[in-house]
Protein backbone atom coordinates (compact mmCIF):
# COMPACT_ATOMS: atom_id res chain seq x y z
CA UNK A 1 0.00 0.00 0.00
CA UNK A 2 2.82 2.26 0.77
CA UNK A 3 4.77 1.94 -2.36
CA UNK A 4 1.07 2.41 -4.54
CA UNK A 5 1.59 6.13 -2.98
CA UNK A 6 4.63 6.56 -3.30
CA UNK A 7 4.37 5.60 -7.06
CA UNK A 8 1.64 7.66 -7.84
CA UNK A 9 2.90 11.01 -6.30
CA UNK A 10 6.12 10.37 -8.67
CA UNK A 11 3.83 10.31 -11.52
CA UNK A 12 2.16 13.89 -10.68
CA UNK A 13 5.27 14.95 -9.93
CA UNK A 14 6.33 14.57 -13.61
CA UNK A 15 3.02 16.09 -14.94
CA UNK A 16 3.55 18.83 -12.78
CA UNK A 17 7.08 19.92 -14.64
CA UNK A 18 5.82 19.02 -17.80
CA UNK A 19 2.68 22.08 -17.73
CA UNK A 20 4.06 25.32 -19.01
CA UNK A 21 3.61 28.38 -18.16
CA UNK A 22 1.38 30.65 -19.74
CA UNK A 23 2.29 34.86 -20.08
CA UNK A 24 -0.46 37.54 -19.32
CA UNK A 25 -1.90 38.65 -23.07
CA UNK A 26 -0.63 41.90 -24.20
CA UNK A 27 -3.53 44.49 -25.14
CA UNK A 28 -2.65 47.46 -27.92
CA UNK A 29 -5.08 50.10 -28.92
CA UNK A 30 -6.01 50.49 -32.63
CA UNK A 31 -7.56 53.38 -34.47
CA UNK A 32 -8.55 53.90 -38.34
CA UNK A 33 -9.98 57.14 -39.87
CA UNK A 34 -11.77 57.55 -43.23
CA UNK A 35 -10.63 60.66 -44.66
CA UNK A 36 -13.33 63.33 -45.94
CA UNK A 37 -11.12 63.79 -48.62
CA UNK A 38 -9.13 61.00 -50.72
CA UNK A 39 -5.75 61.29 -49.53
CA UNK A 40 -3.17 61.24 -52.92
CA UNK A 41 -0.59 58.89 -53.72
CA UNK A 42 2.94 59.87 -53.81
CA UNK A 43 5.13 60.15 -56.73
CA UNK A 44 8.60 59.96 -54.97
CA UNK A 45 10.84 60.05 -58.22
CA UNK A 46 10.60 60.26 -61.97
CA UNK A 47 13.08 60.04 -65.19
CA UNK A 48 13.03 58.73 -68.78
CA UNK A 49 15.56 57.12 -70.72
CA UNK A 50 16.07 56.03 -74.36
CA UNK A 51 17.03 52.34 -74.72
CA UNK A 52 14.28 50.56 -72.13
CA UNK A 53 17.34 49.97 -69.61
CA UNK A 54 16.31 53.07 -67.62
CA UNK A 55 19.71 54.44 -67.62
CA UNK A 56 20.21 55.60 -71.52
CA UNK A 57 20.26 59.36 -72.79
CA UNK A 58 20.44 59.29 -76.47
CA UNK A 59 20.94 62.90 -76.74
CA UNK A 60 23.41 63.37 -74.23
CA UNK A 61 25.89 60.12 -73.93
CA UNK A 62 27.82 61.70 -71.31
CA UNK A 63 25.20 62.93 -69.24
CA UNK A 64 26.49 66.16 -68.77
CA UNK A 65 23.21 68.25 -69.80
CA UNK A 66 20.50 68.81 -67.07
CA UNK A 67 17.54 67.12 -68.03
CA UNK A 68 17.02 64.35 -69.91
CA UNK A 69 17.86 64.67 -73.35
CA UNK A 70 16.31 62.53 -76.14
CA UNK A 71 18.09 62.84 -79.73
CA UNK A 72 15.66 62.47 -83.07
CA UNK A 73 15.71 59.32 -85.67
CA UNK A 74 16.95 61.15 -88.40
CA UNK A 75 14.85 59.34 -90.57
CA UNK A 76 11.41 60.38 -92.76
CA UNK A 77 8.87 61.28 -90.26
CA UNK A 78 10.53 58.87 -87.88
CA UNK A 79 9.77 57.34 -84.40
CA UNK A 80 12.32 57.62 -81.74
CA UNK A 81 11.08 55.50 -78.88
CA UNK A 82 11.27 56.89 -75.03
CA UNK A 83 10.28 54.64 -71.33
CA UNK A 84 8.82 56.64 -68.89
CA UNK A 85 9.97 55.26 -65.15
CA UNK A 86 8.58 56.30 -61.60
CA UNK A 87 8.48 55.28 -57.99
CA UNK A 88 4.81 55.75 -56.66
CA UNK A 89 3.52 54.48 -53.10
CA UNK A 90 0.53 55.24 -51.23
CA UNK A 91 1.66 56.30 -47.94
CA UNK A 92 -1.87 56.10 -45.92
CA UNK A 93 -3.33 53.57 -47.53
CA UNK A 94 -0.79 51.19 -48.66
CA UNK A 95 1.01 50.64 -52.61
CA UNK A 96 -2.01 48.02 -52.97
CA UNK A 97 -4.29 50.67 -53.31
CA UNK A 98 -3.12 52.17 -56.50
CA UNK A 99 -5.23 51.49 -59.56
CA UNK A 100 -3.24 53.51 -61.87
CA UNK A 101 -0.03 55.41 -62.65
CA UNK A 102 -0.01 57.39 -66.33
CA UNK A 103 2.73 59.46 -68.23
CA UNK A 104 1.27 62.72 -69.28
CA UNK A 105 3.70 64.59 -71.64
CA UNK A 106 3.19 68.50 -72.57
CA UNK A 107 4.07 70.71 -75.69
CA UNK A 108 6.41 73.20 -74.85
CA UNK A 109 5.10 76.35 -72.65
CA UNK A 110 5.82 78.32 -75.99
CA UNK A 111 6.87 78.23 -79.39
CA UNK A 112 5.46 74.26 -79.69
CA UNK A 113 4.30 73.11 -83.14
CA UNK A 114 1.40 71.61 -84.03
CA UNK A 115 0.30 71.76 -80.60
CA UNK A 116 -1.03 74.86 -78.85
CA UNK A 117 1.41 76.25 -76.22
CA UNK A 118 1.46 73.71 -72.85
CA UNK A 119 -1.58 71.26 -74.38
CA UNK A 120 -1.48 67.73 -73.91
CA UNK A 121 0.92 65.46 -76.73
CA UNK A 122 -0.46 62.39 -74.78
CA UNK A 123 -1.01 60.45 -72.03
CA UNK A 124 -0.20 56.50 -71.69
CA UNK A 125 -0.60 54.03 -68.71
CA UNK A 126 2.15 52.81 -67.05
CA UNK A 127 2.76 48.94 -66.03
CA UNK A 128 4.63 48.15 -62.55
CA UNK A 129 7.79 46.40 -63.00
CA UNK A 130 9.13 43.51 -62.02
CA UNK A 131 9.70 42.46 -58.64
CA UNK A 132 11.63 44.42 -55.30
CA UNK A 133 14.50 43.30 -56.36
CA UNK A 134 14.38 44.53 -60.06
CA UNK A 135 12.73 47.77 -59.07
CA UNK A 136 15.55 48.98 -56.66
CA UNK A 137 18.19 47.83 -59.53
CA UNK A 138 16.60 49.85 -61.85
CA UNK A 139 16.64 52.82 -59.92
CA UNK A 140 19.71 52.66 -58.54
CA UNK A 141 21.41 52.21 -61.91
CA UNK A 142 19.61 55.50 -63.17
CA UNK A 143 20.01 57.35 -59.86
CA UNK A 144 24.25 56.64 -60.41
CA UNK A 145 23.77 58.11 -63.64
CA UNK A 146 25.70 61.34 -63.97
CA UNK A 147 27.59 64.12 -63.55
CA UNK A 148 23.85 65.47 -64.23
CA UNK A 149 21.24 63.20 -62.91
CA UNK A 150 18.11 61.85 -64.85
CA UNK A 151 16.41 61.01 -62.04
CA UNK A 152 14.10 64.16 -60.34
CA UNK A 153 13.28 63.47 -57.31
CA UNK A 154 10.22 65.13 -55.44
CA UNK A 155 11.26 66.94 -52.09
CA UNK A 156 8.08 65.51 -50.74
CA UNK A 157 9.43 62.36 -49.95
CA UNK A 158 10.47 61.32 -46.06
CA UNK A 159 13.89 61.11 -45.52
CA UNK A 160 15.52 57.83 -43.84
CA UNK A 161 18.99 56.77 -43.34
CA UNK A 162 19.11 53.78 -45.01
CA UNK A 163 20.98 51.26 -44.84
CA UNK A 164 22.98 53.83 -42.61
CA UNK A 165 24.34 57.26 -43.17
CA UNK A 166 22.94 60.25 -43.77
CA UNK A 167 18.94 60.68 -43.82
CA UNK A 168 17.90 61.34 -47.30
CA UNK A 169 14.59 61.25 -49.71
CA UNK A 170 17.01 58.53 -51.90
CA UNK A 171 17.43 56.29 -48.13
CA UNK A 172 14.11 56.45 -48.00
CA UNK A 173 12.81 55.43 -51.63
CA UNK A 174 15.80 52.34 -51.32
CA UNK A 175 14.43 50.87 -48.44
CA UNK A 176 10.69 51.43 -49.44
CA UNK A 177 11.53 49.63 -52.81
CA UNK A 178 13.68 46.87 -50.87
CA UNK A 179 10.69 46.29 -48.75
CA UNK A 180 8.08 46.32 -51.57
CA UNK A 181 6.20 49.62 -50.11
CA UNK A 182 6.49 51.42 -52.96
CA UNK A 183 6.53 50.25 -56.97
CA UNK A 184 8.69 51.12 -59.76
CA UNK A 185 6.01 51.86 -62.99
CA UNK A 186 7.41 52.00 -66.33
CA UNK A 187 5.67 53.14 -69.75
CA UNK A 188 6.88 52.94 -73.74
CA UNK A 189 6.13 55.10 -76.07
CA UNK A 190 7.73 57.63 -78.73
CA UNK A 191 8.63 61.11 -79.83
CA UNK A 192 8.04 61.70 -83.61
CA UNK A 193 9.79 63.93 -86.12
CA UNK A 194 7.01 65.88 -86.47
CA UNK A 195 7.12 67.59 -83.46
CA UNK A 196 8.56 70.66 -82.90
CA UNK A 197 12.42 70.43 -80.91
CA UNK A 198 12.10 71.96 -77.67
CA UNK A 199 11.64 71.32 -73.83
CA UNK A 200 8.55 69.23 -73.21
CA UNK A 201 7.04 68.97 -69.94
CA UNK A 202 6.44 65.67 -68.88
CA UNK A 203 3.87 64.36 -65.39
CA UNK A 204 3.59 61.44 -63.75
CA UNK A 205 -0.17 60.66 -62.61
CA UNK A 206 -0.76 58.57 -59.76
CA UNK A 207 -4.28 57.20 -58.98
CA UNK A 208 -5.51 55.71 -55.70
CA UNK A 209 -8.92 53.85 -55.81
CA UNK A 210 -10.49 56.77 -54.11
CA UNK A 211 -9.27 59.09 -56.67
CA UNK A 212 -6.72 60.45 -55.16
CA UNK A 213 -4.05 61.99 -57.34
CA UNK A 214 -0.28 62.48 -56.87
CA UNK A 215 1.85 64.20 -59.15
CA UNK A 216 5.32 64.74 -59.89
CA UNK A 217 6.06 67.60 -62.79
CA UNK A 218 9.79 67.92 -64.78
CA UNK A 219 10.44 68.28 -68.49
CA UNK A 220 13.00 66.86 -70.96
CA UNK A 221 14.69 68.16 -73.75
CA UNK A 222 13.70 67.08 -77.61
CA UNK A 223 16.95 67.78 -79.07
CA UNK A 224 17.24 70.12 -82.04
CA UNK A 225 18.00 68.09 -85.66
CA UNK A 226 18.12 69.92 -88.59
CA UNK A 227 18.36 67.93 -91.77
CA UNK A 228 16.85 66.90 -95.27
CA UNK A 229 17.71 63.94 -97.69
CA UNK A 230 16.92 64.23 -101.81
CA UNK A 231 15.78 61.31 -103.70
CA UNK A 232 18.07 62.34 -106.42
CA UNK A 233 21.71 62.01 -107.50
CA UNK A 234 21.96 64.18 -110.35
CA UNK A 235 20.02 66.19 -112.88
CA UNK A 236 20.33 66.34 -116.76
CA UNK A 237 20.20 70.14 -117.86
CA UNK A 238 20.38 68.98 -121.17
CA UNK A 239 20.66 71.31 -124.43
CA UNK A 240 20.78 74.36 -123.17
CA UNK A 241 20.72 77.65 -125.65
CA UNK A 242 23.28 80.37 -125.10
CA UNK A 243 22.45 83.81 -123.85
CA UNK A 244 18.43 82.53 -123.59
CA UNK A 245 16.40 85.47 -121.18
CA UNK A 246 14.98 82.74 -119.47
CA UNK A 247 16.24 79.72 -117.41
CA UNK A 248 16.13 76.74 -118.27
CA UNK A 249 14.21 74.27 -115.53
CA UNK A 250 14.00 70.58 -115.04
CA UNK A 251 11.06 70.24 -112.81
CA UNK A 252 10.72 67.83 -109.40
CA UNK A 253 8.07 66.22 -107.83
CA UNK A 254 6.31 64.82 -104.63
CA UNK A 255 6.80 61.46 -105.34
CA UNK A 256 9.77 59.74 -103.24
CA UNK A 257 11.61 57.61 -105.74
CA UNK A 258 15.16 57.56 -107.84
CA UNK A 259 14.56 57.01 -111.81
CA UNK A 260 16.96 54.76 -113.17
CA UNK A 261 20.21 55.87 -114.67
CA UNK A 262 22.89 58.97 -114.40
CA UNK A 263 22.34 62.43 -114.72
CA UNK A 264 23.87 62.44 -118.25
CA UNK A 265 20.96 60.14 -119.50
CA UNK A 266 17.98 60.19 -117.43
CA UNK A 267 16.84 62.92 -115.67
CA UNK A 268 16.15 61.86 -111.86
CA UNK A 269 13.22 63.89 -110.89
CA UNK A 270 14.29 66.02 -107.36
CA UNK A 271 12.14 65.80 -103.79
CA UNK A 272 13.24 66.67 -100.67
CA UNK A 273 12.11 65.43 -97.37
CA UNK A 274 12.64 67.36 -94.29
CA UNK A 275 14.36 64.26 -91.68
CA UNK A 276 14.46 66.69 -88.44
CA UNK A 277 12.41 68.28 -85.80
CA UNK A 278 13.25 71.38 -86.95
CA UNK A 279 11.66 74.07 -89.96
CA UNK A 280 14.13 74.23 -92.47
CA UNK A 281 14.95 75.67 -95.88
CA UNK A 282 17.11 74.01 -98.59
CA UNK A 283 20.70 74.86 -99.74
CA UNK A 284 22.54 74.69 -102.64
CA UNK A 285 25.73 75.40 -103.78
CA UNK A 286 27.34 74.05 -107.49
CA UNK A 287 30.62 74.67 -109.53
CA UNK A 288 30.87 75.92 -113.05
CA UNK A 289 30.21 72.80 -114.98
CA UNK A 290 32.98 73.77 -116.81
CA UNK A 291 31.83 76.28 -118.54
CA UNK A 292 34.38 79.11 -117.30
CA UNK A 293 34.91 82.05 -115.59
CA UNK A 294 35.24 85.52 -117.83
CA UNK A 295 37.71 88.44 -116.74
CA UNK A 296 35.94 91.32 -118.43
CA UNK A 297 33.18 92.08 -117.30
CA UNK A 298 33.94 89.55 -114.47
CA UNK A 299 32.07 86.47 -113.61
CA UNK A 300 30.91 82.84 -114.26
CA UNK A 301 29.82 82.22 -117.89
CA UNK A 302 26.89 79.80 -116.35
CA UNK A 303 24.13 80.89 -113.34
CA UNK A 304 21.75 78.48 -111.59
CA UNK A 305 18.29 78.94 -109.76
CA UNK A 306 16.46 76.66 -107.55
CA UNK A 307 13.06 76.92 -105.41
CA UNK A 308 10.75 74.18 -103.36
CA UNK A 309 6.97 73.93 -104.45
CA UNK A 310 5.26 75.65 -108.03
CA UNK A 311 5.19 79.33 -106.30
CA UNK A 312 6.51 81.12 -109.70
CA UNK A 313 8.21 84.37 -107.73
CA UNK A 314 10.10 81.61 -105.75
CA UNK A 315 12.84 80.69 -107.47
CA UNK A 316 16.60 81.57 -105.75
CA UNK A 317 19.39 82.63 -108.32
CA UNK A 318 22.99 81.66 -107.32
CA UNK A 319 26.23 82.00 -108.78
CA UNK A 320 28.83 78.94 -108.99
CA UNK A 321 31.31 79.00 -106.14
CA UNK A 322 34.22 77.54 -107.95
CA UNK A 323 35.20 76.39 -111.25
CA UNK A 324 35.33 72.70 -112.35
CA UNK A 325 37.94 70.53 -111.19
CA UNK A 326 38.58 66.75 -112.28
CA UNK A 327 37.60 63.87 -109.88
CA UNK A 328 37.85 62.73 -107.02
CA UNK A 329 39.22 65.96 -105.34
CA UNK A 330 35.72 67.93 -106.47
CA UNK A 331 33.24 67.21 -104.49
CA UNK A 332 36.16 67.56 -101.01
CA UNK A 333 37.38 71.12 -102.47
CA UNK A 334 33.52 72.37 -103.50
CA UNK A 335 32.11 71.30 -99.66
CA UNK A 336 35.46 73.18 -98.31
CA UNK A 337 35.54 76.51 -100.58
CA UNK A 338 32.21 77.79 -101.42
CA UNK A 339 29.17 79.55 -99.57
CA UNK A 340 25.94 77.93 -100.03
CA UNK A 341 22.79 79.43 -101.23
CA UNK A 342 19.99 79.36 -98.82
CA UNK A 343 16.84 79.15 -100.80
CA UNK A 344 15.27 81.66 -99.06
CA UNK A 345 11.49 81.38 -100.72
CA UNK A 346 9.97 78.44 -99.27
CA UNK A 347 10.09 76.41 -95.69
CA UNK A 348 9.98 72.89 -95.35
CA UNK A 349 7.69 71.75 -92.46
CA UNK A 350 8.01 69.14 -90.22
CA UNK A 351 7.41 65.76 -91.93
CA UNK A 352 6.72 67.68 -95.10
CA UNK A 353 8.20 66.24 -98.80
CA UNK A 354 8.37 69.21 -101.18
CA UNK A 355 9.31 68.90 -105.03
CA UNK A 356 12.90 70.49 -106.09
CA UNK A 357 13.08 72.85 -109.00
CA UNK A 358 16.49 73.50 -110.38
CA UNK A 359 17.41 76.04 -113.32
CA UNK A 360 20.32 77.06 -115.97
CA UNK A 361 21.50 79.77 -117.80
CA UNK A 362 24.32 80.07 -119.65
CA UNK A 363 26.03 83.01 -121.37
CA UNK A 364 29.52 81.90 -123.09
CA UNK A 365 30.78 78.57 -123.45
CA UNK A 366 34.58 78.28 -122.81
CA UNK A 367 35.47 74.94 -123.27
CA UNK A 368 36.53 73.82 -126.48
CA UNK A 369 35.58 72.06 -129.17
CA UNK A 370 32.12 72.94 -129.17
CA UNK A 371 29.32 70.97 -128.31
CA UNK A 372 31.52 69.27 -125.44
CA UNK A 373 29.47 67.64 -122.69
CA UNK A 374 29.69 69.63 -119.49
CA UNK A 375 29.87 67.57 -116.26
CA UNK A 376 29.92 69.32 -112.58
CA UNK A 377 29.04 69.15 -109.21
CA UNK A 378 26.22 70.16 -106.82
CA UNK A 379 25.86 70.24 -103.05
CA UNK A 380 22.80 70.19 -101.47
CA UNK A 381 21.57 70.75 -98.16
CA UNK A 382 19.55 72.09 -95.32
CA UNK A 383 19.49 74.87 -92.64
CA UNK A 384 17.23 75.80 -89.48
CA UNK A 385 14.39 78.16 -90.53
CA UNK A 386 12.13 79.83 -88.40
CA UNK A 387 8.28 78.67 -88.07
CA UNK A 388 6.43 79.91 -90.99
CA UNK A 389 3.13 82.53 -90.37
CA UNK A 390 0.57 79.55 -90.69
CA UNK A 391 2.31 77.10 -88.49
CA UNK A 392 0.23 74.25 -87.42
CA UNK A 393 -2.13 73.61 -89.83
CA UNK A 394 -0.37 71.65 -92.07
CA UNK A 395 -0.40 67.92 -90.71
CA UNK A 396 -2.27 64.79 -91.85
CA UNK A 397 0.60 62.37 -90.54
CA UNK A 398 -1.16 59.50 -88.64
CA UNK A 399 -0.04 58.54 -85.54
CA UNK A 400 0.68 54.44 -85.96
CA UNK A 401 -0.14 51.84 -82.60
CA UNK A 402 1.66 51.41 -80.29
CA UNK A 403 2.25 48.61 -78.46
CA UNK A 404 1.16 48.09 -74.38
CA UNK A 405 4.60 48.94 -72.44
CA UNK A 406 6.64 45.90 -71.41
CA UNK A 407 6.40 44.72 -67.81
CA UNK A 408 9.59 42.53 -66.95
CA UNK A 409 10.07 39.50 -65.49
CA UNK A 410 9.44 38.50 -62.67
CA UNK A 411 6.18 39.84 -61.76
CA UNK A 412 5.55 42.07 -58.86
CA UNK A 413 5.13 40.67 -55.70
CA UNK A 414 3.85 41.40 -52.10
Amino acid sequence: MIRLIIAVVAVIAILAMAVPVVAADTTVNTGATVPATATPPLVKAKWEDSAGNGVSESGDTSHTIANFQLKPNGGFQALTDIWFWAVVTDPDQGVGNISNVYADVNYPASGADPGPNGAQKYEITMAKYGDAAAALAVFNNAYAVGPQPIVSINPATPEMSWPSGTATEVGDIRYELEEGLAYVYVGHFYMDNCELAGDYTVTIKAVNYQGGVGIWTNTMTWTELTGARYDFSGVAFGNVPLNSPNFKVIGGDKVWDNVAGTASTTNQIASIENTGNTYIKMTVKADDMQFGYNSSPAGYNVKYEARLGSDPLAFTQFDPVMQYNMPPTEPASLVATGTATVVNDETLRLCAIEKVDLGIKVFKDNLLPANSAHVGYMILGAVIAPAPPNVGTEYSYPQPPVANPPVPTPAPTR
